[in-house]
């Protein structure tokens, strides 16, 4: 039997927001995939914004919330390109500890992850 993990979202936060980025789909490899050809960074950056599911702290200047749509992503990633690669970072620490926490122990038996349940 193969068995797979559920997707969850994973809360980072950047510059005072939080953001929640679902783990990376095989959809999300071929969709970018199949548009035009671009720099291997451009193809990083699209894949990662398109993973930002939710967000707290990020609204208008009006004090309304912003959506957290491709739209008001492209606006905020566009006005804020350094803001991607601070939650990317975010993002890629928490990876980093829960693989530490999960890699074999000296007497080879598994971790268990304290993040799931």
């Amino acid at each position: 039997m193969i068995t797979i993990n559920r997707p969850e979202l994973k809360w980072v936060e950047a510059e005072g927001a939080e953001f929640a980025i679902r783990e990376e789909r095989f959809e999300d490899v071929i969709q970018l995939m199949q548009t035009d050809i671009e720099s291997e960074w451009a193809f990083s950056a699209r894949a990662f914004v398109a993973r930002i599911q939710d967000w707290k702290g990020v609204g208008f200047p009006n004090g309304e919330p912003a959506p957290c749509d491709p739209e008001t992503k492209s606006a905020l990633f566009g006005k804020r390109p350094g803001l991607l690669n601070q939650i990317a970072e975010a993002y890629l620490k928490e990876q980093d500890e829960a693989l530490k926490n999960s890699e074999p122990s000296q007497d080879g038996q598994l971790k268990p992850d304290p993040t799931s349940t």
